[in-house]
């Protein structure tokens, strides 16, 4: 059922104002004066008044909506982002509509179709392992929509990216490795056309090549969905146990993988150690101290704040 609800011309009538001056008023505009403003505010706050957001996009050509993609909200890294998306969008008067790829190429552009469809005012995305094709979004660029990408970033899109260093990270990860002792370190990573894969293997091979170690290419893995596919990080570990001479540590490229790695001590069989060490953690499958949670909150706090500014001087046009 649909419930009358007060206008600005109910306002307006009540004040005895024109339109303009209410809609004005509550715009918080300059050329309406303080006493005036205040006037206007203290009635809309008596009467409850609701502004009517349909009309409101329609006359300011925005929808007050912003579409969010991740690959899985389950994943505790995304959950936390998108937490950090929904504080930030809250205060900015943003609805927040959130899709899931599950690193699908084909899933990934039938949301981005349904969410450009709805008329939304911006984009944050975490783009799918398997995407390879990125011209829907390259056009989407073109075409003036706001675009912010979280984690996982396309090279040649000029836009704002908020990102971990990969390469800093790798870099440590295998340094630490390292200095626990391990000399075969192997690596899995996401799927190689990502730029957070090649930033990650660039850091553990300099890693490796500064502790002179040698770089070892049998020993590099890739998971095209990302771990989401748990047949995929088996077929990637049996390959790296398969090899004459077997790795003594893994470094698995992100948490989908780590979690996903059939665990060194399920093959009782193997004689040697095998360690795994990852860049960014989460809650499982082995409770690791690691203050990250307001991190990753941060990147989806300082995503929004950057879509925020980018729809607030985006010419209206898409």
């Amino acid at each position: 059922m649909k419930f009358p609800s007060l206008t600005i011309k109910d306002i307006a009538r009540s004040l005895n104002l024109s339109t303009s001056t209410v809609s004005r008023a509550l715009r918080d505009s300059h050329e309406i004066s303080e006493p005036t403003k205040r006037r206007v505010m203290e009635y809309a706050r008596q009467v409850d008044f609701k502004p009517n957001r349909i009309a409101q996009s329609l006359k300011d050509k925005r929808s007050q909506s912003i579409g969010v993609i991740v690959c899985e909200i389950a994943n505790t890294f995304f959950s936390q982002v998108i937490n950090g998306i929904e504080s930030i969008a809250y205060q900015h008067g943003y609805n927040v509509t959130i899709a899931q790829s599950r690193e699908s190429a084909e899933r990934e552009l039938l949301n981005l179709r349904h969410l450009t469809s709805r008329a939304i005012d911006g984009l944050i995305i975490s783009v799918s392992t398997e995407t390879s094709n990125f011209d829907y979004l390259n056009q989407l660029h073109e075409k003036g929509l706001p675009i912010v990408f979280v984690d996982r970033a396309i090279d040649n899109i000029d836009t704002h990216k908020v990102i971990l260093d990969n390469y800093h990270s790798a870099y440590t990860a295998t340094t630490h490795l390292v200095k626990k002792g391990y000399r075969r370190i192997a690596l899995i990573s996401n799927n190689e056309s990502l730029s957070i894969s090649r930033e990650r293997l660039k850091g553990y091979r300099d890693a490796l090549a500064e502790h002179g170690l040698p770089v070892n290419d049998a020993f590099t893995r890739y998971c095209k969905h990302g771990g989401m596919v748990y047949e995929e990080v088996e077929t990637a570990m049996k390959g790296l146990l398969g090899e004459q001479m077997k790795p003594d540590a893994v470094f698995a490229g992100s948490d989908k993988i780590t979690t996903g790695t059939p665990h060194p001590r399920a093959r009782p069989a193997r004689p040697h150690r095998l360690l795994q060490h990852r860049p960014h953690r989460t809650a499982r499958p082995r409770p690791l101290r690691h203050p990250t949670a307001g991190l990753r909150d941060g990147r989806g706090r300082h995503a929004t704040a950057a879509l925020d500014d980018a729809i607030e001087t985006a010419p209206l046009q898409f």
